[in-house]
């Protein structure tokens, strides 16, 4: 799975300034971790995550590999 190129593409789908809510950018007092805020474009947020893990997904998908039937979707009932 070409994470790069797949996530290249996707900050293409969500464009320059959409792209940063796929990231932690916290504004002042946002986040008790970071108070003074935070502009970080390199590490992903809960949203960025979970679009990466839906590309990995449809991608083990693709390659018709057995793991990925056993990936529970989190809105799924127990």
């Amino acid at each position: 799975i070409d994470l790069d190129k797949e996530s290249m593409n996707l900050l293409q789908q969500f464009g320059p300034e959409n792209s940063k809510l796929l990231f932690n950018h916290l504004q002042h007092g946002e986040h008790p971790n970071y108070p003074e805020g935070k502009q970080d474009d390199t590490h992903f947020n809960e949203l960025g995550a979970r679009k990466m893990a839906e590309i990995v997904l449809a991608d083990l998908k693709l390659l018709h590999l057995s793991l990925a039937d056993r990936i529970i979707n989190s809105t799924s009932k127990k």
